[in-house]
């Protein structure tokens, strides 16, 4: 039933956004008055007096990451604000509103909702604006139902399901043949060195008669971060800690480590190193120069979510 009032509330407060300089303010919560700020916003395209104290008064504290203080607040509020303030945004962009406009004024929004500092609303914005300028540029249908339903799909809003589809795998026996190129081929050439020949199964059968094989070096999602730096502080507050521009940490507890970090961090230089060098110095020892390819998949380099000091 509490879901049932807000989207009732939602729809009053959208379709009769001219008439919302006439509702008192007194007689809303938290919610209900963020929502009117940002509705008066949509159909003015100014910034209301009283938008700034009511969008601080109803914090989304780091809502894309894991926080108890946003867990308390309805899904549906988090969705309606989202809807409202992605379709000012949509309107404002097809007015002429410029790339670094729209920048500037979603950063804005995302301070005084207080979903992170400024400096990493500054990054994340300065990184996805282009994208989400050229969609709506080329989408005359966006709005901020399919957009909130597609980055707040945790949050069950609605659209969520709107970018769901299937894919059609054909019958065949690829994968069986896939399983045995990638497990036979090492199997047989650590026997031939004798490098680690007790560690192979005596029980497992030949490779299919005719059948070429060579071996792929695999990296996954290595995570690599250029900007880590050790005995930074694990305790920054932002999504991406033990940065070169933060804090150095004050206890031990609280310090970036040379290998790297279990909090909020990524994979640093010396990490990266040693693990080729390990790699160099035990797989490509057994295979010899038998390795005839590397692939490399996810995420390789992590893209720091802040703006540059130039900027």
């Amino acid at each position: 039933m509490a879901n049932m009032g807000l989207q009732a509330f939602a729809v009053v407060i959208l379709f009769v956004g001219s008439y919302a300089s006439n509702i008192n303010p007194d007689n809303l919560n938290g919610f209900e008055l963020a929502a009117k700020a940002l509705t008066e916003y949509l159909h003015t395209g100014k910034h209301p007096v009283y938008l700034e104290s009511a969008l601080r008064n109803y914090p989304l504290y780091t809502l894309f990451r894991s926080n108890p203080e946003v867990e308390d607040i309805d899904n549906s509020e988090v969705c309606i604000l989202c809807e409202i303030l992605v379709n000012a945004l949509v309107v404002e962009r097809r007015k002429g509103m410029t790339n670094v406009q729209l920048s500037a004024e979603a950063s804005y929004f995302c301070e005084m909702l207080q979903i992170e500092n400024r400096r990493v609303c500054d990054g994340v914005i300065d990184n996805n604006v282009d994208i989400f300028t050229y969609i709506v540029d080329n989408n005359p249908t966006i709005n901020g139902q399919k957009i909130c339903g597609l980055i707040l799909h945790n949050y069950d809003c609605r659209g969520s399901t709107m970018f769901d589809w299937t894919i059609d795998i054909p019958e065949g026996k690829t994968v069986e043949k896939v399983k045995k190129l990638i497990f036979y081929p090492i199997y047989e050439l650590k026997n031939e060195r004798g490098d680690t020949a007790s560690s192979a199964s005596p029980d497992e059968p030949p490779l299919p008669s005719g059948t070429k094989s060579f071996n792929i070096l695999h990296l996954s999602d290595i995570h690599y971060d250029p900007h880590y730096t050790t005995a930074k502080t694990n305790q920054c507050g932002e999504p991406l800690c033990c940065q070169d521009d933060q804090a150095f940490a004050s206890s031990a507890e609280d310090s970036c480590g040379f290998w790297g970090d279990y909090t909020n961090a990524d994979t640093p230089i010396n990490t990266m190193l040693e693990a080729l060098d390990h790699i160099n110095k035990t797989q490509c020892a057994i295979v010899s120069d038998r390795i005839k390819s590397s692939v490399t998949s996810g995420t390789i380099v992590k893209k720091k979510e802040k703006k540059d000091e130039e900027h």
